[in-house]
């Protein structure tokens, strides 16, 4: 019988026990991988310093360098999940809140579909593991092959990975509204020492590079530089930042060969970042440079809730809607923060997407704290009670709106919701290394100046610490002053 020690939870009922943090396969895929990465990322930092020794940075290219690994260390790391009104709802192989309740851990997407074979009318024999991901997972990563390619077991499963993007472009919704309309943001200190780093998603690499799938998105990379394709990890990256720039450097037209000057790209690529300019008012960018991440994958498996920084919910879509309910409630479970997003994005229109290579810009910066007691417990901040009221008559008007149109909101619709209520709440943006300092990791961003007001400080908080609960002034960081407890200690079999 396999026994976790959950305080009041149990699952016990768990048709799965839930595996160690790393796998010995996990341990060995990370261990062949530190020192090839060590030795490209050496390689690599002549042609880095060069590219940022520009008269126009204010700081030498060893100072400049040393800025931008402290932002990437600080970011957000990132990974999207779709949610479901129920159960019988949630698509095979894929994390949803019901999986992540039912076993408190992070399942990656094999994990999820196993985990599932039994509660769904899908023939055992006939599971969903597909290329690209089994692929990218065999051939990029070298992480071991299913004996079984279309049924996987749960020990197989479980030495694989959790796709995760690295949010150095300050996207509102951390990762991305393509991979669904909730992201969990992870604890940097936890994952940090079990990331494998791409120069670009190996699901895009796998369509574009190696045709995997038709590529129907239309989305263009440049195959030459990531060869061959050395991955990084968080101690050894040069050569990972320095293949993100030559790999996405395509040209301005599909029909064009002349591709986009390097430097030009480069302070492109500076513009949403913590060294550019300030939040909100940073450069908006296309749906091709919106996926033009990181892709830095967690070799293990992630606990919750200790790690886990926060969820970011998909304002245009769950706002409003029972399942956001679903959001709000996993979020308390673990005693987690919850942001919601704008994405710009209406949920029905993301089912059928516009090509990768559409002109149109999008902001994707818009954030604000949800203010629910019980969703602010455990961060440094009071929040007043007009912030929550305006928040729950905000809530239940989209409610109303949402039930008239069988859940659906017009894009319209939910603009004018963002402007009335973001105006009264908490706006925040990404927590970074330049704004929270070493305690960055730890918030869940920082206020805006245009955010609503928090209430005065009780008479316990403490004044001297820069993460005791308090009436923040604009620009400071919202932070745990503690963090959630945890709720599973170690895994027994009996």
């Amino acid at each position: 019988l396999f026994v976790t020690v959950l305080g009041a939870w149990s699952i016990a009922d768990a048709k799965y026990p839930v595996p160690p943090l790393q796998t010995d396969a996990q341990k060995d895929v990370l261990a062949y991988w530190r020192p090839v990465a060590a030795a490209a990322s050496a390689r690599a930092l002549p042609e880095v310093l060069r590219l940022l020794d520009s008269p126009d940075a204010g700081l030498d290219a060893k100072a400049l360098l040393d800025r931008i690994m402290d932002e990437v260390r600080s970011a957000e790391y990132a990974h999207g999940f779709g949610v479901w009104d129920h159960p019988d709802h949630n698509p095979i192989g894929w994390f949803n809140l019901d999986l992540g309740e039912e076993y408190r851990f992070l399942l990656n997407s094999h994990q999820a579909e196993v985990a599932m074979r039994n509660k769904t009318d899908l023939p055992k024999d006939e599971l969903q593991s597909v290329d690209p991901t089994l692929n990218a997972e065999e051939y990029l990563f070298k992480l071991p092959p299913f004996q079984n390619i279309s049924k996987p077991t749960w020990d197989e499963a479980s030495t694989r990975l959790v796709y995760v993007a690295q949010n150095w472009r300050r996207l509102s919704f951390g990762s991305h509204p393509i991979y669904g309309e909730a992201t969990l943001v992870l604890v940097n200190d936890y994952i940090k020492d079990t990331i494998l780093a791409s120069p670009v998603d190996t699901g895009s690499w796998e369509v574009v590079c190696n045709h995997t799938e038709p590529n129907t998105w239309h989305l263009r990379i440049d195959c030459k530089p990531w060869n061959p394709q050395l991955l990084g990890t968080w101690n050894h990256f040069y050569h990972v930042f320095l293949k993100n720039l030559q790999s996405w450097r395509v040209a301005r037209d599909i029909n064009s060969t002349v591709r986009i000057p390097l430097q030009e790209f480069f302070h492109s690529f500076f513009g949403r970042s913590p060294l550019g300019q300030g939040y909100p008012n940073i450069p908006k960018l296309t749906l091709e440079q919106s996926v033009s991440y990181w892709e830095t994958n967690v070799v293990a498996n992630v606990r919750f809730p200790e790690g886990v920084r926060f969820v970011i919910a998909d304002f245009d879509s769950l706002f409003g809607a029972s399942r956001g309910l679903k959001v709000q409630s996993f979020a308390r479970k673990f005693g987690w923060g919850l942001v919601w997003a704008r994405t710009e994005f209406v949920q029905q229109e993301m089912k059928q997407p516009q090509p990768f290579d559409s002109k149109e810009l999008f902001s994707l910066t818009g954030r604000f704290l949800d203010p629910s007691p019980e969703l602010t417990k455990y961060l440094n901040i009071t929040i007043s009670d007009g912030t929550i009221d305006g928040f729950q008559s905000a809530w239940a008007i989209a409610h109303r709106v949402r039930t008239k149109q069988e859940g659906n909101a017009t894009r319209g619709q939910i603009t004018e919701w963002w402007h009335k209520l973001s105006a009264t709440q908490i706006e925040l943006a990404p927590a970074t290394a330049t704004r929270c300092g070493g305690i960055a990791s730890r918030c869940v961003g920082y206020r805006l100046p245009s955010s609503a007001s928090s209430s005065k400080p009780s008479s316990e908080d403490k004044e001297d610490s820069s993460t005791s609960k308090k009436s923040l002034e604009d620009g400071d960081c919202v932070c745990y002053r503690e963090r959630p407890p945890i709720t599973a200690e170690a895994s027994l079999v009996v």
